[in-house]
């Protein structure tokens, strides 16, 4: 008389974690690269100080940095170095996509207004709906 030998079940509860722990490095590196580009759009800037309460941070500003440089002042938005009427047609398409977009200007505390001003008459040119000067709290 023959024995039939029927084959092991396999066990329930084991789980291949290979692909989750694949998953979860590739976040990871998104991650950190993702974060590094965001640190690198902001220009270094030294931000006037306000006396007043800070407002609500605006949902995703266009951001325009005013910088004192050595040789001379520099217009940079979103890591390219503009001119004011280059400033300003990058604004008119901006806001033809989204019209209501809010612009944040970093300027540096130690520039006069006369070299800000130029680029907020390129904001208002464009039809820029609502700006804000960046400033650093106590």
């Amino acid at each position: 008389m023959r024995l039939r030998s029927f084959p092991k079940p396999a066990e329930a509860g084991k789980i291949n974690l290979t692909p989750m722990i694949d998953v979860v490095m590739v976040l990871i590196i998104f991650f950190l690269i993702v974060g590094q580009l965001a640190t690198d759009r902001l220009e270094p800037v030294d931000l006037p100080f306000a006396q007043t309460a800070a407002l609500p941070e605006p949902a995703d500003p266009v951001l325009i940095h005013v910088v004192r440089r050595e040789d001379g002042v520099r217009v940079l938005s979103q890591g390219v170095e503009l001119d004011v009427q280059g400033l300003e047609s990058m604004l008119r398409e901006t806001m033809a996509l989204s019209p209501n977009r809010p612009v944040r200007v970093r300027a540096d505390k130690s520039l006069p207004y006369s070299q800000v001003k130029p680029v907020l008459d390129a904001c208002r040119q464009a039809g820029v709906a609502a700006v804000s000067l960046a400033t650093e709290g106590r």
